[in-house]
């Protein structure tokens, strides 16, 4: 990875270049899309962080094992998600941040409320208490974290965030004028174009303080002095972003709103990429902005999508759907949005042509990125692993692929004797075959699991789901692989909310939607989910009445 973008200085592998660019002058459309599109300039990470990151100090793996929480105990909104581990994160496996469903970010009031806020502040709370009081109570919801470290994240904050001085700010005047005026505080959905440029944003630049009930505008944060609620904070504010991953952004720096484009021409060292698991979970966040972004727009033009599904009443009542209240409120997914129903049967009725034509696949290989190449690992910072750089993996092909392969009739494997010369199905010998050996030791034996590892993933009620150990085979056998399927249609007489299909796509996906820091780079990059030969064309249909 030794190729440097010439307009944004993104280092990159020259496979990666544009195919119509010579190695002599590279050009490359991943990173910034040859210049369309640069990114402002971040403030530099403060030395006391960065001394935390240093591979060289003895606190920086405690420190990176905290990590998320010791964000999350600095931050000023709380992070709303369903994180899932039962796939990722098991004994000898790699951090793999992965939320189910949908996420967000939340905020209360500037001043303790209830009885348990004044007793045990959190978040935004916590900055309107002197030094040691705030320490004790991060430490209180968080015992595990080092007091010392607590301390210097602290004092930087205190100095460099002007989240910090807006709420200790707020919280005096409140006081001064004795908690009898309602304070609002306005953090504006977007600032100054000149501050995206230049400059890290002033306490003046992304807060309004007002002392009656004006209204701002829709995506502006509103804080009271007192409210016993939270809000949730539209993923679109420019303020996002550094309310929550105090670490990442301690200046307070702007995020991606959607108005944001900038260029400038001046590169900044930021440590980005030396946050681990925070950095995954920060990636993970921002892809879903993005798809968020994607599904308002799908969920505001529903108008023009409609005719898809429905072309009146006839329609309704073949797909199952009685209820006429449903007619003209249906939030659909299009096939163009990838990970929709329609955009699956899309892709099944394309893999089901080519079948038709060529027949059936004769061979599914799987094949498997190796984080041990050495194209990722010389390109690693100092001190990290593969997982720790999961966009790294996503660009050399991690995690994995599904090949189906179909071959010519003269090539079908039909006996024994056919599979055997594809497959080798046993632990090849450590003398003649030691690289094999080694390659099959590391990556295909299945554990470790049993008593001892009563928390690896495959471990169900103290046994292995998998039923391993399994008996020794000595010949290749072919049984085949079956499955009883009943089909009923439903009864007409049925309750009505079983006959109903869901009304709302959008929200059924992302109840459904499982997004890994992998997958949010891979999609971040633009990166094909599926490709197929030979190439076909889909033919439209035009239904009478649609």
């Amino acid at each position: 990875m030794d190729i440097e973008c010439r307009f944004c200085g993104a280092m990159m592998w020259a496979h990666e270049k544009n195919s119509r660019s010579s190695l002599r002058s590279s050009m490359f459309s991943m990173c910034c899309n040859k210049g369309k599109h640069v990114l402002p300039q971040i403030e530099p990470t403060p030395t006391g962080i960065a001394e935390l990151l240093n591979y060289r100090t003895r606190d920086r793996k405690k420190f990176l094992e905290n990590i998320q929480s010791y964000n999350s105990t600095m931050s000023f909104t709380s992070l709303g998600a369903k994180i899932d581990t039962s796939v990722g994160n098991n004994i000898n496996g790699a951090y793999n941040f992965w939320i189910h469903g949908t996420i967000c970010h939340r905020i209360g009031s500037i001043l303790p409320v209830t009885e348990s806020d004044i007793t045990h502040t959190k978040f935004a709370k916590i900055y309107i208490y002197d030094s040691a009081a705030q320490i004790d109570q991060r430490q209180y919801h968080s015992s595990q974290l080092e007091r010392s470290v607590l301390e210097k994240i602290q004092s930087i904050l205190m100095e460099t965030n002007p989240f910090v001085h807006l709420f200790r700010t707020m919280n005096q005047i409140s006081w001064e004028k004795r908690q009898s005026i309602d304070l609002t505080l306005h953090l504006v959905a977007e600032g100054p174009q000149d501050q995206r440029w230049y400059n890290a944003p002033t306490a003046s630049e992304i807060a309004v303080l007002i002392m009656n009930n004006e209204e701002g505008t829709s995506r502006d944060i509103v804080l009271h002095t007192r409210a016993n609620f939270q809000q949730n904070i539209n993923e679109y504010h420019q303020s996002y972003d550094a309310l929550h991953y105090v670490l990442l952004f301690p200046h307070g720096e702007d995020g991606w709103t959607i108005d944001a484009s900038s260029l400038s021409e001046e590169h900044v060292t930021h440590l980005l990429y030396l946050f681990g698991h925070l950095f995954q979970q920060y990636i993970v966040d921002m892809y879903t902005k993005v798809e968020h972004n994607r599904l308002y727009f799908i969920t505001s033009n529903q108008n023009c999508l409609h005719v898809d599904l429905y072309s009146g009443i006839q329609d309704a009542v073949i797909h199952n759907d009685c209820n006429l209240a449903n007619l003209g409120k249906k939030a659909i997914l299009p096939y163009s949005f990838i990970g929709s129903l329609w955009y699956m049967a899309q892709l099944y009725q394309d893999s089901m042509s080519i079948v038709r034509r060529f027949g059936k696949p004769d061979l599914f290989i799987t094949f498997t990125c190796n984080s041990k190449w050495p194209e990722i690992t010389n390109s690693l910072l100092a001190g990290q692993k593969a997982n720790d750089r999961p966009d790294l993996c996503s660009r050399r092909g991690l995690s994995h692929v599904h090949i189906l392969l179909i071959l010519q009739p003269q090539d079908k494997p039909k006996t024994i004797e056919d599979f055997d010369k594809i497959v080798l199905a046993e632990i090849p010998d450590p003398e003649t075959e030691p690289l094999a050996y080694e390659t099959v030791k590391q990556c295909m034996m299945h554990g470790p699991y049993g008593k001892k590892y009563p928390k690896a993933s495959c471990m169900k009620n103290g046994i292995c789901s998998k039923n391993y150990l399994k008996k020794l085979c000595n010949e290749t056998s072919n049984g085949h692989d079956r499955a009883i399927v009943c089909v009923q249609l439903m009864p007409t007489n049925s309750a009505p909310q079983q006959q109903q299909e869901h009304v709302n796509k959008v929200n059924e996906f992302l109840d459904a939607r499982y997004v890994s820091d992998s997958e949010a780079w891979w999609r971040i990059f633009s990166f094909k989910l599926h490709q197929e030969y030979r190439s076909h064309q889909r033919l439209s249909i035009h239904l009478e009445n649609a």
